[in-house]
């Protein structure tokens, strides 16, 4: 998904995705190795370094790239300082909720001290986790992600209230987020005891949100084969499937098209 302004330098990149991703907007290679900055990006290669990949352990081939690049372009995801994306790690709660956000266009790092005090002061008015270890790079997400109703405290006498940022996020609420994000209306089971999941799994299969071909448990869904399917989503999602799953509603639903004065800049920035 490209951004709503102008490319100046016609490389391929609107101006707005080049200041989010460093390179120059008035030069259509910003590493002078005789290739667009647009061209190196969808091939996989760093427009910033030359003979360098974007994520070394992410080619163009990967199934899951351009859905990571659509994400990499808006500021939502970014690879490691070893220059990986490692798209088969697990997500943490904390940075699940940076790029639940991401989606629909919250910034919720690189905040000014105005916008940083309003957020804390919502979110202890709200009642804030009792957490102390959340990165501190990531207090905003999840204090903000509370704010919105988005993510809530466990529940039960074991860390009730809790946020628990280091832990895993699974399958299942990852898809729940997506689906209220979205606004999807849910699909009702009919399945007697499902897990509370369910109706959130049928939404997102119904819409499209599931990659098709990837997961035979979520092509071939019947109530037969529910044991197999809940072992699935209740197993932690990774970098690489939860990055599809967001650019889907990234595409679909794009805060970026909001432009009533029409001057290139989404109204959000």
């Amino acid at each position: 998904s490209e951004m709503y302004s102008p490319d100046t330098d016609a490389d391929g990149l609107t101006d707005i995705t080049e200041i989010i991703i460093g390179t120059s907007p008035l030069k259509p290679d910003s590493d002078s190795d005789s290739f667009t900055d647009g061209a190196e990006l969808v091939s996989g290669h760093s427009p910033l370094q030359k003979s360098a990949a974007l994520f070394s352990d992410v080619p163009a081939k990967y199934e899951f790239f351009d859905e990571i690049l659509d994400l990499y372009k808006r500021g939502i995801l970014s690879g490691y300082a070893d220059h990986t994306f490692k798209p088969d790690n697990k997500i943490t709660r904390e940075e699940f909720v940076k790029i639940d956000l991401g989606v629909s266009c919250t910034a919720c790092t690189g905040l000014n001290p105005v916008k940083k005090t309003e957020i804390l002061a919502e979110y202890n008015k709200k009642g804030a986790f009792p957490d102390t270890d959340v990165n501190s790079d990531l207090l905003y997400c999840v204090a903000e992600a509370k704010n919105q109703g988005i993510v809530s405290g466990y529940e039960g006498e074991q860390n009730h209230g809790y946020f628990l940022p280091k832990n895993f996020i699974s399958r299942a609420e990852a898809i729940k987020v997506i689906v209220e994000t979205a606004d999807l209306p849910l699909v009702e089971s009919g399945i007697k005891g499902a897990p509370w999941y369910a109706d959130y799994f049928l939404a997102a299969q119904k819409e499209g949100i599931l990659p098709k071909g990837r997961f035979v448990e979520f092509d071939s869904f019947s109530s037969g084969q529910t044991s197999l399917l809940q072992a699935f989503l209740e197993g932690a999602i990774t970098r690489g499937e939860f990055a599809y799953m967001a650019s889907y509603v990234l595409n679909k639903f794009d805060c970026y098209k909001n432009d009533k004065d029409k001057d290139g800049i989404p109204d959000f920035l």
